[in-house]
């Protein structure tokens, strides 16, 4: 029995434990984006996972509706069906986070940092970046609401433009 709790703490001490793992989102999803991060407003959202370089949403917006610089990212105007629409975006990223023994077990071993107060466990992070879409209408209705009207034509423009963006050959300046 001792060989193996001895064998279980070894493969525990010699292995990085995840402490949190950023969600794998396929296609997309639509839920309250408060449930997906803290801090976002409690309206539904569109979700789907960025592919694509630092900026490049930005870039592909701004050019998309002819955005001034400053604008781009809230209440952006649309039409769909002769109704108004306004979309906002924001960029979220979720670090995986894992503990990793193996340096102060190394460490301990050898002996190389006596003079210090003790070894810290180490983290290593990994991001995900993902971008949480809201719609409001004129009346400032959550449009991805499931008791919404018009939420099947919202959620076709949005998946049309997330088509759009992931296709997108060329960066534009």
């Amino acid at each position: 029995m001792k060989q193996v709790a001895v064998i279980f703490l070894f493969f525990i001490f010699c292995s990085c434990i995840p402490t949190r793992i950023a969600p794998k989102i396929d296609d997309y999803e639509i839920k309250v984006a408060e449930k997906f991060k803290r801090k976002l407003p409690k309206t539904y959202a569109f979700i789907f996972e960025d592919l694509k370089e630092e900026g490049a949403f930005y870039n592909f917006m701004n050019h998309k509706y002819d955005l001034i610089s400053g604008n781009v990212g809230k209440f952006i105007p649309f039409s769909i069906e002769d109704e108004d629409y306004y979309l906002s975006y924001d960029e979220v990223v979720i670090e995986e986070k894992y503990l990793n023994f193996t340096p102060v077990i190394f460490e301990a071993l050898i002996g190389a940092n006596s003079d210090d107060e003790g070894a810290q466990v180490e983290t290593d992070r990994y991001g995900h970046w993902y971008f949480v879409i809201t719609i409001l209408d004129a009346e400032m209705a959550d449009c991805l609401n499931p008791e919404y009207k018009n939420r099947i034509a919202v959620i076709n423009y949005l998946r049309h433009l997330k088509l759009d963006y992931l296709n997108e050959k060329a960066e534009v300046d």
